[in-house]
């Protein structure tokens, strides 16, 4: 089957509900202030993709290319994101709220002013990324490589930081 193409679609405020862009080539498209709940995206291209504002609720975003992407001001809820490519990626004033982020590529991704509530970090390596001011309250971060990292500002309220890494 030939993977859809979306490259450089104007999605701007779209709502979509119960669906599947499973693999599908999504860079450069446009969906800031898009509504997305019980969305596949499964292993899709959203390379550079425009994603400010977005709401995604029970979304499943793992294996998802995100390389360069912006998704400022977004909230994900209860998505899983687990193998992502966040590369380059800027998450700054997000809010993750039981949402799964585990072996994703984190480097040079920007989380300033970010929110992870009860979202499970657990096993990544963070020193890639910038958490400035990022909010980690009752997140799961067992196992994370914190080494290094600038946190000025960070809440760890209630956070799982068993076995986490400060320094080798």
């Amino acid at each position: 089957a030939e993977e859809t193409s979306f490259t450089y679609a104007e999605l701007e405020g779209a709502t979509l509900r119960h669906s599947s862009l499973r693999s599908a080539g999504l860079d450069y498209a446009h969906f800031k202030g898009a509504e997305l709940s019980d969305v596949t995206l499964h292993g899709a291209s959203m390379q550079h993709a425009e994603l400010t504002g977005i709401s995604a609720t029970d979304c499943n975003l793992s294996a998802v290319d995100l390389t360069s992407a912006s998704a400022t001001h977004s909230r994900f809820a209860g998505c899983t994101l687990e193998g992502a490519n966040l590369h380059n990626a800027d998450f700054s004033h997000a809010r993750f709220e039981n949402t799964v982020l585990k072996h994703c590529d984190l480097r040079g991704a920007r989380f300033v002013g970010a929110s992870f509530e009860s979202s499970d970090l657990s096993g990544l390596d963070l020193r890639w990324a910038v958490f400035e001011k990022a909010d980690f309250s009752r997140a799961g971060l067992s196992r994370c490589t914190l080494e290094g990292m600038h946190l000025e500002g960070g809440s760890f309220q209630g956070a799982d930081l068993e076995d986490a890494l400060f320094t080798d």
